[in-house]
């Protein structure tokens, strides 16, 4: 069984690998076209914008500012892949973020800041698991309709949307609220909100670390499964493109540099000199863009590498398979048979069988073998 498995797998390694033209080269290095193709479509909107915006689309500038504000949109698609993937839908997720950044400003103001002190370092810990809970109880509660009360998640998550949008505007009163916590404003970005070039080429070269141990793994595991192999020229497509992503990433964000004001606060702060010709201080990564990062990597191994994540698959391929009672019900009973072992009447008259046939293959239908038949 093994022999024929690592000879299919040879065979269709060496049809990709000889297979000409562009279909074969995508074959081969196994790339996404549905990816490749959205990829395309962005590349095409950053350029038109460049031509209309008259050169200042495409700047290191703007591209720093636009990392920084779709981090937090990006930490929020990251779970709304799960909702997704799960046949479902979230409209009232940016109405959630809205509400819960409130309540976190004026926990932060109103009670947290003046509870702790304003040169306490825990302020930005107990304003973040403020909103952690808020978030909680927010998503609990719309979970619980959806899922025990059987309400749609269209209807649920569409009055979610307005009822939340309004709670946001009634917990500030309609008014702008100024945080107090300088830890706490990190997370936003700004001038101060970045860990600036030389650990910007640290997280770099950590990223081009675990991306080349990452492809080497997933290149050892293929081989001991007799998977087929890309072909090594394809591998080291793939993985050149991925390094030079990260390189490119890090040289944009280093390329931006602090403006001439806040450069001499920096100096002035840090009791550095200021040269003739000012200084060149790089933004680096932005503080919300690494977090952004992590979040993606942690949602990424519990997707992938979790029993929670295989179910939320499975919910989605199949939800009938995946409905506990269906299955085991299913499992109890394959074939028509009952679980104390008589089959229905039939034309022969009654079959019966041993007691224990449905728990056997309950059992052997949650390990995915067969069972054996009965002596």
């Amino acid at each position: 069984m093994s022999e024929a498995t690592s000879d299919t797998s040879l065979t269709r390694a060496g049809q990709a690998a000889g297979a000409g033209g562009f279909k074969g080269f995508m074959r081969a290095t196994e790339i996404d076209t549905r990816m490749l193709g959205m990829i395309g479509a962005l590349l095409v909107i950053w350029i038109g914008f460049h031509i209309l915006s008259g050169g200042t689309f495409l700047t290191p500038r703007n591209l720093w500012n636009l990392s920084v504000q779709t981090a937090s949109v990006g930490v929020m698609a990251t779970g709304m892949v799960l909702v997704i993937v799960t046949r479902n839908i979230d409209l009232s997720v940016g109405s959630i973020l809205g509400v819960t950044g409130m309540i976190m400003a004026v926990a932060q103001t109103q009670y947290i800041t003046p509870m702790l002190g304003f040169d306490s370092g825990f302020v930005w810990i107990a304003t973040l698991l403020v909103g952690l809970l808020c978030g909680l109880l927010i998503g609990g509660l719309q979970g619980f309709v959806i899922a025990y009360l059987g309400v749609p998640a269209f209807i649920v998550t569409l009055g979610g949307l307005l009822v939340w949008r309004g709670a946001a505007w009634w917990v500030a009163s309609g008014r702008t609220i100024p945080l107090t916590d300088d830890n706490f404003k990190l997370l936003g970005g700004g001038s101060d909100g970045s860990i600036g070039a030389t650990w910007s080429w640290v997280v770099a070269a950590v990223a081009i670390v675990f991306i080349v141990f990452g492809a080497l793994a997933a290149r050892r595991q293929r081989q001991r499964f007799s998977f087929a192999q890309k072909p090594m020229w394809a591998e080291a497509f793939t993985l050149g493109i991925s390094l030079i992503a990260v390189i490119g990433a890090t040289m944009i964000v280093n390329s931006y540099l602090l403006p001439g004001p806040l450069a001499r606060r920096y100096a002035e702060a840090n009791a550095i000199t200021v040269p003739e010709g000012g200084l060149e201080i790089s933004f680096g990564y932005a503080v919300p863009v690494l977090l952004f990062i992590g979040v993606g990597i942690v949602m990424t191994f519990i997707t992938r590498r979790t029993r929670f994540g295989r179910y939320v698959f499975a919910i989605g391929g199949n939800p009938e398979a995946a409905e506990p009672r269906r299955h085991q019900h299913q499992a109890r009973h394959p074939d028509g048979l009952r679980a104390d072992g008589h089959a229905g009447r039939g034309r022969g008259g009654n079959l019966h069988g041993p007691p224990v046939l449905g728990d056997q293959c309950a059992r052997h239908a949650r390990r995915g073998s067969t069972p054996s038949p009965p002596r």
